[in-house]
């Protein structure tokens, strides 16, 4: 592996680049930084165009510079905020939004502001400094706690993942506090020879790793044991500091004249500054692709990691150029040089396709004709790529899109399916998905069902026993998952193979070549809950509900086999089974059209009554002027029976406009067949 540098601009500053930050924009490609000049500038990576922001008080001298995270709501919308944090030499920390207005400085320590740091949700700051204190502050400048005191300055400060701790460095040993549960006792150690310049908790494996005077780097993984282990040689001049990549397991630690890239287990590249320059500070962009060096020169230099391989049966594609891809077939020996009109942040290889994602296009290529790709403008950042047989996935690291090889998107939502997992990966052969959760491993035999039924789902869950002829640990990474076998990765870096129950597979299987008898057979033979929940899933989504009936008898799902024996006892229904079995797949506005376009109304009122949709309900009625009477008579008697007075505007206009016959109800509501 090796890097290259894709932007280089020289800035005519007087003391250098003091600090850079990449704005959380969904491209990622805007770089803010600023300088003892007391300018905060724009950088526009892409479009190579810069600007200047804002001129600062000609008092201060900035340390740090932080742009706000996006955050995630519970209606998962995304809200990219417009704020950025300046920690400065004089003790003061600054809100300064992106229109350069400053909206906020507070007083914070006694002496230099030496860290800040914005917590991964954007509502809190955690700053340290020369007189020893760390500090938690509200976004809008509020001192909400105290963390620590100590008797000397403190260097760094970083949040932990989750945002339950913080860690900082004091001489040469570091420190976690807890932020919300303060009754819980700090944890202190030494972690390097001589003072500590430098600190970082990754949030692709939970490390602590640390940057000494002494050049040594030194990693802890928290999880597992306090007890630090090198991680890099001894490095001379080592100077500044580290920053970790979003989504991937590697570390840079800067030196006066170069950037060293490291992750387990050792070093993978490093990235020259020209001789004359010595790295002032760096930092990774929001998608993992770009690192953005500022100089003691007044340069800014930002690169990428080139060398990276994908392979895929008889093909190999590599990371070339900033703007190539090289693609080689094993079997005819042909080798394709592929160009993007900019530099290339992401790629997956896999399924005869080759997905590749560049600031603002996505490119899907073909194995067929790599001549002619699909190209497609994207609407979001892009963090990582994962391919399927029919489609494949993009993710902004705040949700997940979905798109076919001809470039038509599918979906944006992806349901939870279980806690906190540190690796998962689907199979190159079957729509299963394996993960990582603590030390075990868990197999999806089905995960299309989180899509239609929650419960189900889970029952398609089959925890792997310990195979592999030893312990995979905490936060293993699975590096393959192919048939019914799959590669781990532990975290000292040695790699396990393991092989997986093949009952799953093989039923799998039998459903792909609609061999129903034999899948039956394999089931009854077995009898476990997850292989009748994986046949379950897949002949319902097939609509084969001969099978899906036995299946989800077997699991005592009385009401879903009620409801098919009532599909397949009136075959002569065709358009209401569809809507019925559409029903069953928990398409309920998918039905529901159906129903509508069939001009069953009434059907209609009732499916969305029986859901408690009540507003639906009525808007149909009315909408169609069609059994108003039949939706509140329905609604009158469910209050009545709940003891609730109407809360709802539009059946409390209703009250005295509709005459109400619960026995001519009744009779309607006999001719409803849903």
């Amino acid at each position: 592996m090796r890097f290259e540098i894709v932007r280089k601009k020289e800035f005519h500053t007087t003391n250098g680049i003091s600090a850079i930050d990449w704005s959380v924009t969904k491209f990622a490609d805007e770089l803010y930084h600023c300088n003892d000049d007391c300018q905060l500038r724009l950088w526009q990576v892409v479009e190579n165009h810069s600007s200047t922001i804002a001129n600062l008080s000609e008092s201060w001298h900035p340390i740090a510079l932080r742009s706000c995270p996006a955050t995630k709501h519970a209606n998962k919308s995304t809200t990219v905020s417009e704020a950025f944090l300046l920690a400065t030499a004089e003790g003061k920390i600054a809100v300064i939004s992106k229109s350069g207005r400053v909206e906020k400085i507070v007083n914070a320590h006694n002496g230099a502001v030496l860290s800040a740091e914005w917590s991964s949700d954007g509502i809190s700051i955690v700053t340290c400094g020369e007189d020893g204190n760390v500090k938690l502050w509200s976004r809008n400048g509020v001192l909400r706690l105290h963390l620590a005191k100590v008797d000397q300055a403190v260097r760094c400060v970083r949040w932990s993942p989750d945002n339950s701790r913080v860690v900082f460095s004091f001489g040469d040993k570091l420190q976690i506090n807890w932020v919300k549960a303060t009754d819980k006792l700090p944890f202190k150690w030494h972690a390097n020879q001589g003072p500590i310049l430098a600190v970082d908790w990754s949030p692709a494996n939970n490390w602590i790793v640390s940057g000494g005077e002494n050049g040594k780097i030194k990693a802890t993984n928290q999880l597992i044991s306090f007890n630090p282990f090198i991680l890099s040689p001894r490095h001379p001049n080592c100077r500044c500091g580290m920053n970790s990549a979003k989504l991937y397991m590697s570390l840079w630690v800067s030196r006066r004249q170069s950037v060293p890239l490291f992750g387990p287990p050792t070093w993978l590249a490093t990235l020259e500054i020209i001789p004359d320059a010595e790295v002032s500070t760096i930092c990774w962009s929001s998608d993992g692709t770009l690192l953005a060096a500022g100089c003691s020169d007044g340069q800014i230099i930002c690169a990428s990691l080139l060398g990276t391989i994908r392979t895929w049966e008889h093909l190999e594609a590599k990371h070339l150029d900033k703007c190539t891809i090289e693609v080689k077939n094993f079997q005819d020996g042909s080798v394709e040089r592929l160009d993007t009109t900019d530099f290339i942040g992401h790629f997956d290889l896999g399924w005869e396709h080759l997905i590749v994602v560049d600031p603002k296009k996505c490119y899907i290529y073909r194995s067929k004709n790599w001549n002619t790709p699909i190209i497609m403008d994207l609407k979001h950042g892009v963090l990582a790529i994962a391919m399927t047989y029919k489609l494949f996935l993009l993710t902004d690291g705040h949700a997940f899109y979905i798109y076919t090889y001809e470039g038509r998107h599918q979906n944006t939502i992806y349901p939870d399916i279980s806690q906190l997992l540190q690796s998962i990966q689907f199979s190159d052969a079957f729509n299963t998905l394996l993960g990582v959760q603590n030390e075990n491993l868990l197999l999806w035999c089905h995960p299309s069902a989180a899509f239609f039924d929650t419960n189900l789902c889970e029952k398609c869950i089959i925890p792997i026993e310990r195979r592999c002829g030893t312990d995979i640990g905490k936060n293993a990474k699975i590096i393959k998952f192919f048939n019914s076998h799959t590669v781990l990765q532990r975290t000292d870096g040695c790699q396990i193979f393991c092989a997986l129950p093949i009952f799953p597979f093989a039923l799998l299987k039998f459903c792909q070549a609609c061999q129903w008898d034999r899948a039956l057979r394999l089931c009854n033979q077995l009898e476990t809950d997850e292989l009748w929940a994986t046949l379950a899933v897949e002949s319902t989504l097939k609509k084969k509900l001969d099978v899906a009936v036995i299946a989800y008898a077997k699991l005592n799902e009385v009401e879903k086999v009620s409801f098919i024996n009532d599909i397949l006892s009136n075959p002569s229904r065709d358009w209401l089974n569809e809507a019925h079995t559409t029903l069953l797949l928990g398409d309920v506005t998918k039905a529901e059209q159906m129903l509508l376009q069939k001009r069953s109304f009434l059907n209609a009122i009732m499916l969305n009554v029986h859901l408690n949709r009540w507003p639906r309900a009525l808007d149909i009625a009315l909408k169609n002027k069609v059994y108003v009477d039949v939706v509140a008579g329905l609604r009158q008697k469910y209050l009545e029976e709940e003891n609730k007075p109407e809360t709802i505007n539009s059946f409390l206009q209703l009250e005295d406009t509709v005459h109400v016959d619960l026995a001519d109800i009744q009779k309607k509501i006999s001719m409803a067949e849903i």
